[in-house]
């Protein structure tokens, strides 16, 4: 197209022949606004970072110098090499090969200096049509950008942020059939509220049909305005005042390309239904632990870095939240990390990212940071920590010593990798030493009566008591048998006394003979002579058989 209108005026539908036949090859898209990020934040770029304003006589675009000096620097192309030149200092000019001749290298990573045909750096534009905003966005934006739609929003979505329950949320439907004050304007589904650009702002109006307004013609009642986004097409999101001054709010106005839902469905919907498709990771860059060193020549803590998740493009707005609250460029001190993202929709589903980092500090002197011994180790790096995770310098460490040992793969993150194109692999062992533990036991106590002393002591007084308790049981047991055995002892005499006079012989001259005997017990020898003395005449006086074998008469003799 022409950049400027046919002379022609314009008609409300369209011609039946255009004005012109389409060139064969397409004209450069016409791009009113470039924002030039420096991904890596490297110093000597920082500067040509911002926005760039097309300048449509001099065919390229500028960014303004911010003191006010009147220097710019200018993007333009040749067709072969595209160009960022500072008009204060000809020797600061970057470059790039074209890899496209009719529009700017968008995500180029071999921009050059002028000077130095060796470093190469990473510059990435984005076209924009619309009114530049007010600051470049940050290098990690935490949410989508919040620039206002265009004018493909037949329905948008609006809603209170802080008020979930506010009772103007929900879709409104532009309407085309009119614009008011240049601009157009969004009736909600209910017909309650209306969206318009009066006075100067973006307003939200009441449609409460009382008696005043329908007597002044004069239906409207406005509840938010924002001052912002004259040059926008549709409303934005961002702050918004209450119309009595009472405060404001966050709105977020999501653009529709079709217009908004009707309450009721009707007899034949205009297409199928949209179905949910659940959220998906671009990358979730979870297959690695990421590794950061940092030097002994530096502070203790050192800065990390990771690639950020990205979500996929989604129906639904999506918000990214990341556990613990630490963002890239932090400094933080050695030790192992799990940083987790989650992401959610408004449609209630959440996806979720876990990544592992892990800080090691006290590099040798030699290496003064994670790019210095990523290009010293030729991108592999093998090295120990302890459980400090401090590195050993010594590979022999803990030879001797039983210890525990963990084994981490991964790679080193750092800018400058990430600006080189480089992958630095890391094979980390952790090693943790068990000392043996030596048990010093002492001597239990007890307290009894309140004496405290050892328990072997308690336990010998208590094996000494048992001792002294079986002795006296064995006495009094013994003592029983005596008096059992004595008592016994005494019935038998008692009872032989008893039985003798009834066992003595009827002779009465041998029972005195025998009671002599027991009286003179103590001669001893006399008593002896007489018994044997009384026994051989006893022998004697026995009858002898004759000759004849007949016996003789017996003689009765009188003792």
């Amino acid at each position: 197209p022409t950049r400027s209108p046919t002379t022609l005026p314009p008609t409300m539908e369209p011609t039946a022949e255009p004005t012109f036949i389409p060139t064969d090859n397409p004209t450069a898209e016409a791009c009113e606004f470039l924002l030039v990020t420096n991904p890596d934040d490297v110093a000597a770029l920082q500067s040509y970072a911002g926005i760039f304003v097309l300048d449509w006589e001099e065919n390229e675009w500028r960014k303004q110098f911010d003191d006010g000096s009147g220097f710019f620097y200018a993007l333009w192309g040749t067709g072969e090499r595209w160009f960022i030149e500072d008009s204060s200092n000809a020797t600061a000019t970057i470059s790039v090969i074209a890899d496209k001749p009719l529009r700017p290298p968008y995500d180029a990573a071999t921009w050059k200096f002028d000077d130095d045909e060796i470093s190469q750096y990473t510059l990435l534009i984005d076209c924009s049509n619309s009114s530049a905003p007010t600051s470049a966005p940050t290098f990690s934006p935490t949410a989508a950008p919040t620039g206002s739609p265009t004018s493909s929003c037949r329905g948008l979505h609006f809603n209170n942020t802080q008020n979930a329950s506010f009772a103007f949320n929900g879709w409104y439907s532009r309407k085309d059939n009119y614009d008011i004050n240049g601009h157009y304007w969004w009736v909600s589904q209910d017909g309650h509220s209306i969206i318009e650009w009066r006075d100067g702002a973006w307003v939200m109006s009441e449609k409460d049909h009382d008696a005043y307004g329908l007597l002044n013609m004069d239906d409207e009642d406005p509840v938010l305005l924002t001052n912002d986004g004259m040059e926008f097409l549709s409303p934005p999101s961002g702050e918004w005042q209450f119309a009595d001054l009472s405060g404001s709010v966050t709105v977020e106005i999501m653009c529709g390309s079709t217009r908004a839902p009707t309450i009721e469905p009707t007899s034949s919907p205009t297409m199928e239904p949209t179905e949910y498709d659940p959220m998906t990771w671009v990358e979730c860059f979870d297959e690695h632990t990421y590794f950061t060193f940092v030097s002994s020549k530096s502070q203790r803590a050192g800065k990390v870095y990771w690639p950020v998740p990205i979500v996929n493009p989604h129906l639904y707005p999506v918000n990214v939240t990341v556990v613990p609250d630490v963002a890239i460029g932090d400094a933080l001190e050695p030790g192992s990390y799990s940083i987790s993202y989650t992401a959610s929709d408004t449609y209630g589903e959440s996806i979720y990212c876990d990544m592992s980092l892990i800080v090691v500090g006290e590099l040798a002197s030699t290496y003064n940071s994670t790019y210095d011994w990523c290009k010293r180790s030729a991108m592999n790096i093998h090295t120990k920590f302890n459980a400090s995770y401090v590195v050993l310098q010594d590979n022999n460490a803990f030879n001797d010593v039983p210890a525990s040992i963990d084994t981490y793969r991964g790679v080193a993150y750092a800018p400058e990798l990430v600006r080189d194109g480089e992958k630095c692999y890391v094979v980390a062992i952790q090693i943790e030493s068990r000392d043996k533990i030596e048990i010093i036991s002492e001597p239990s106590k007890s307290t009894f009566l309140g004496v405290e002393a050892p328990n072997l002591l308690w336990e010998l007084l208590v094996l000494l008591l048992i001792l002294l308790l079986i002795g006296a049981y064995g006495r009094c047991c013994y003592e029983l048998y005596q008096e059992r055995k004595q008592a016994q002892a005494q019935k038998d005499e008692a009872n032989t006394a008893h039985l003798l006079p009834l066992n003595q012989p009827v002779d009465a001259a041998q029972d005195d003979v025998l009671q002599q005997a027991d009286e003179d017990a103590d001669v001893g020898t006399g008593v002896q002579s007489e018994v044997q003395l009384a026994e051989s005449n006893k022998l004697s006086d026995e009858p002898v058989e004759a000759a004849d074998g007949s016996p003789e008469e017996e003689e009765e003799v009188e003792e």
